[in-house]
């Protein structure tokens, strides 16, 4: 079981809806929301899930954020429904109900959650990350966890940057989650956001062309594919919305063609 942490950000809720309504979302990845808004966007995709009759976790004493710090909600989180189930920190442990979310490698018990960040642009363009989905029950665990391409690392105000960086996950021959870094090259300032877009946005192009029908692409991948060709540029949340519902139907992908052999290399 897969049980991927998702801060509750405008964008990352889009990407959730997305999945839902596209029938994209596996019934063996059962997200985490931690909430840090209180926000109706968020009580909207619960609903979306509770219509779907798909399971999720809320985290109810959230870590990072405003949310938890607001006495009375706006929007409060509705707990009695059947697909609701509850998260929450002890002495900074996350419990998932009677799991237990741990980094560490070796489970000291029975009913554990391997919990791992492996999102890192600065680590080449491309490189591995995850094969928990092939081998979370030989290790020992009941499950597996990571932030996607959102990494744990989380403050609530926005930074520009100058280099901007597309990240797709993508199955390699053997099953193992990769992921390349596609990233801008006229890089000296913080503005000409579009160029940078269309910079990374080929190479990612060039890519796919070269690989379609070898790996996996999604039909939100192929969004970004297509604005590219347009030479238009949606906006940074409208991308990161495409590219997270892209590594979530990947692993839809993956557990519906996973005896498939694949017989090239990337």
């Amino acid at each position: 079981m897969y049980y991927p942490i998702i801060r509750t950000k405008q964008f990352n809720l889009l990407a959730l809806q997305l999945l839902i309504k596209e029938n994209l979302l596996s019934e063996t990845l059962i997200p985490v929301f931690e909430p840090i808004k209180d926000a109706k966007i968020l009580t909207k995709t619960l609903e979306l899930f509770d219509e779907a009759g798909h399971f999720y976790y809320v985290i109810e004493n959230p870590s990072v954020g405003q949310y938890g710090k607001i006495s009375d909600k706006l929007y409060p989180i509705k707990t009695e429904s059947p697909f609701y189930k509850r998260a929450f920190f002890t002495e900074k442990k996350l419990f998932l109900e009677d799991l237990l979310v741990t980094e560490t490698i070796f489970p000291t018990g029975e009913k554990e959650i391997f919990l791992a960040d492996y999102y890192n642009k600065n680590q080449g363009e491309d490189a591995f990350f995850s094969d928990d989905h092939l081998y979370f029950k030989e290790d020992g665990f009941m499950g597996f966890s990571d932030y996607s391409i959102d990494g744990s690392f989380y403050t609530d105000k926005g930074y520009p940057e100058k280099v901007m960086t597309l990240p797709v996950v993508y199955l390699d021959p053997f099953n193992n989650f990769r992921i390349k870094y596609f990233q801008s090259d006229n890089n000296e300032g913080f503005g000409k956001v579009n160029e940078k877009f269309l910079s990374c946005g080929k190479k990612l192009c060039t890519w796919m062309d070269k690989y379609q029908g070898v790996t996996y692409f999604s039909p939100f991948l192929k969004e970004v594919y297509k604005s590219v060709e347009q030479k238009h540029f949606p906006g940074a949340g409208t991308v990161k919305k495409w590219l997270l519902a892209h590594h979530f139907a990947t692993y839809y992908y993956y557990e519906r063609h996973h005896g498939e052999k694949k017989v090239q290399r990337y």
